[in-house]
This record gives structure tokens, C-alpha cells and sequence, in this order.
């Protein structure tokens, strides 16, 4: 009864020690330039990174260091990569030996109902980047639409007859609306298209030839070239653009119930910066101050009896330049890797 108690207890000792030694055999090592060593399993070996699975916390998802940080990864079957800071070499490792060995588990990972929703992780490419990878790069693309308040920059001409003053004060304050999409040729720096209305109204007013109201629309759309300064978790940050394009003036009038049309244009130029704050993967929301210029030279006046263009002495220049306050959502597309 004693030996065989005896052999049970050998039995399961050497089970233990052979369960422990296969444990230690089938985690890799990454050893970085400052001596820290990080027990992994590496999932890919790249051109500038290296990505891989902590041994330890294997739910966590995927990391990446850049080859610049690592000094030698020693694999779990004795093969190593050796790094260093010149090193230019395009081989892409993408190990396999540990594929069969966990193919289970990942295929749990994958029906795992807390995960339900979030970027799966492909059934033959799993030593791509899991979602928690994805979460830390930058979006390729940004779509952003705002509202807010507006005002126009130019004060009021001193030809502007002093009953029309008021009238004219009203339609300095109004409101926006805008659109803009980039596209990110990198982390930084980007290109893409804004559209932005500035909107005013002003009360009915009176006048020599009766009773009048204006309802003023200034629109500019161009293409923008952007830049972009985030945080570490690729969500918040900084964002600026700078645009040229086309500025047009459209004001619907009325006087004593007769509408006027008084349409121009000219060329504008647009200039924003503003701060994003993530909500989530794809979502956030924005703050943003922008400034619009552009002067009119001349418009058009359209009426029952036709069109007639007006050209504006140097001194009667419209000034269409507006500051705009808004707020809005921004939508991040696809992910720069």
C-alpha cells in the first residue's frame, strides 16, 4: 500500500516538473536594449515592429515594440533574432510552431460573447493585431460635423446708411454648419475636402421703398491640407487645416413681399484648429475655432425683370470673413499599421 502510495506521489511529481519545463519552453523572450526581458509569444516579427502576446496575460490582446527597442528575441524552439539600431532588414517572421498548440484557445477567443462587437480577430491570420492593438493606431480617415455659433469679422462700412444700421448689426451674428473629410497620408499629416455655411437673418426693417428682410448664406468648399498631433492612445488630439477654395455670398431679400435674389463669389481661404476627445474606436467629439476670408468684389442682382451684376467701388468691397464656433462628431475610418 505504501509503494504504491509511493509511486502516485512520483507519478505526479514528475508530472508537475514535466508540465512546468514544457511551460518554459513554450514562451518566447524578448530582450530590449536596457537589459528588461518580457517572457512572450511572438506573433510576428515586421519590417518596424514586433508584435507578440504576453506569456503570462494572454487575453490582453496583442502589443507591438518597434525593432529599434529590442537587442535579441530567443523563440521557444532555440532560434533567435538578433536587433540592432542600424539593422535594415525587411524579413517578416511570422512564427508558426505555436499555432497548433493553441488553436483551441483562440477559437474560444474568438465566440467569446464579451468580445462580441469588437474587431474579430481572423480565423487564419491570428498573428495579425487583435482590437486592442487597433484601438492604440491612428485612423487613416477622418469625417468631422460641426455646428455652432458665427459671427462676421468685417465691422460695419461708414457708406452704410445709418438707418439701415441695425438691420445690418443682426446679420453680422448667425450660426454654422460644416462637413470636412481628410484622408492621412501618415500619423501627421493629411489631405482632404471642408464645406462650411455661415447663416443670418435679420428682422423686418423699414426703408424708403417699404419694408425689407434679409436672409444671408455664406459658403466656402475646398480642398484642405491638414495636420495632426494625438495622444498615446490615438484618440485625443490636436487638430489643424487650412483650405482654399470658393467662397459664395447668397442673400434671399424681400422688399414689400417682392424677392430679390443677390447672388457672388470669390476666392476664400479657411483656417481651423480644434481638439478631439474619443468616445470610442470610430467615434469622438470635437471642438473647433475656425476663421473664414475672403473679399467680394462684385454680385449679382436677380429679380422678376432679370439679372443685373453689380461691381463695388475699392471702398465698397464686401468683406465675407466670419470666426466660427462649433462643436461636433468625428467619425475615425480605418487605421493606419
Amino acid at each position: 500500500m505504501l509503494k504504491i502510495r509511493f509511486i502516485t506521489q512520483k507519478a505526479i511529481a514528475v508530472a508537475i516538473f514535466l508540465s512546468s519545463c514544457l511551460t518554459i519552453f513554450a514562451q518566447d523572450f524578448i530582450i530590449l536594449n536596457n537589459g528588461e526581458n518580457i517572457r512572450a509569444i511572438v506573433r510576428e516579427v515586421g519590417i518596424d515592429y514586433v508584435r507578440y502576446q504576453r506569456f503570462n496575460s494572454q487575453n490582453e490582446g496583442i502589443y507591438r515594440l518597434r525593432k529599434s527597442e529590442i537587442s535579441m528575441i530567443m523563440y521557444e524552439d532555440g532560434s533567435r533574432d538578433v536587433f540592432n539600431a542600424s539593422s535594415t532588414s525587411a524579413q517578416v517572421r511570422r512564427p508558426t510552431q505555436a499555432n497548433q498548440r493553441d488553436n483551441n484557445r483562440y477559437a474560444n477567443y474568438r465566440n467569446d460573447p464579451s468580445v462580441q462587437g469588437r474587431q474579430p480577430m481572423p480565423t487564419n491570420q491570428r498573428e495579425t493585431p487583435s482590437y486592442y492593438e487597433a484601438e492604440n493606431l491612428a485612423s487613416k480617415i477622418r469625417i468631422a460635423l460641426n455646428g455652432g455659433l458665427s459671427f462676421r469679422a468685417a465691422k460695419i462700412g461708414d457708406y452704410v446708411p445709418s438707418e439701415l444700421q441695425t438691420s445690418i448689426k443682426q446679420l453680422r451674428n448667425g450660426y454654422n454648419v460644416g462637413l470636412s473629410a481628410i484622408y492621412y497620408l501618415n500619423e501627421t499629416l493629411g489631405t482632404g475636402l471642408i464645406f462650411n455655411n455661415f447663416g443670418s437673418k435679420n428682422d423686418v426693417y423699414k426703408t424708403s421703398l417699404g419694408d425689407a428682410q434679409d436672409k444671408i448664406s455664406i459658403f466656402f468648399i475646398g480642398p484642405s491640407f491638414g495636420s495632426r498631433l494625438l495622444n498615446w492612445n490615438k484618440k485625443n488630439g490636436f487638430i489643424c487645416n487650412v483650405g482654399i477654395g470658393y467662397l459664395g455670398f447668397y442673400d434671399n431679400a424681400s422688399l414689400n413681399s417682392y424677392k430679390i435674389v443677390l447672388q457672388g463669389g470669390t476666392f476664400g481661404m479657411a483656417w481651423d484648429v480644434g481638439y478631439d476627445i474619443g468616445l470610442s474606436e470610430n467615434f469622438a467629439l470635437g471642438f473647433q475655432l475656425s476663421f473664414i476670408s475672403g473679399i467680394m468684389t462684385s454680385y449679382k442682382v436677380k429679380t422678376g425683370y432679370g439679372t443685373q451684376t453689380v461691381n463695388l467701388e475699392k471702398g465698397e468691397h464686401e468683406n465675407l470673413s466670419n470666426i466660427n464656433l462649433s462643436v461636433g462628431l468625428r467619425f475615425n475610418l480605418e487605421k493606419i499599421r
